[in-house]
């Protein structure tokens, strides 16, 4: 039997196609941000809004589950920020994953830094008309 990967996709671009275009299927994951953090909202009878800490907290959580869960395959997250030090600490929470992991670009806009483009495995300019609602 193959032993399965890990793959993670790091998606830069906006919620509305974030949303539109990854969704949680039987072998994937989807992490968001902010609908994490509109759920914990939701949840929370006065509707206070949950800090940054509980919200990195499910993320991690999330994390570990997509980690440990040996039928998901695939995870897509949502990053406004990508830099050389949110990878080092990605890779690090991989470090002693069971199988290998591979880390995979998705962007809409450009990323200058060189460097941290050799992080990634494959890397892909995400193709979409901001105007249509597909």
């Amino acid at each position: 039997m193959p032993i399965m990967s890990k793959n993670v996709f790091i998606v830069k671009c906006d919620i509305e196609t974030f949303e539109r275009s990854f969704t949680r299927k039987k072998n994937s994951d989807v992490i968001n941000y902010h609908e994490i953090h509109q759920k914990l909202t939701n949840n929370d009878s006065s509707k206070t809004p949950p800090t940054e800490e509980i919200v990195n907290f499910q993320i991690v959580k999330k994390l570990n589950n997509f980690r440990d869960c040996r039928k998901t395959e695939f995870v897509f997250v949502l990053q406004e920020k990508i830099d050389r030090s949110f990878m080092y600490r990605l890779k690090d929470f991989f470090g002693g994953c069971f199988v290998p992991v591979f880390y995979h670009l998705l962007m809409d806009s450009e990323i200058k830094d060189k460097i941290l483009l050799k992080e990634f495995h494959t890397v892909q300019s995400l193709d979409y008309d901001k105007g249509t609602n597909t």
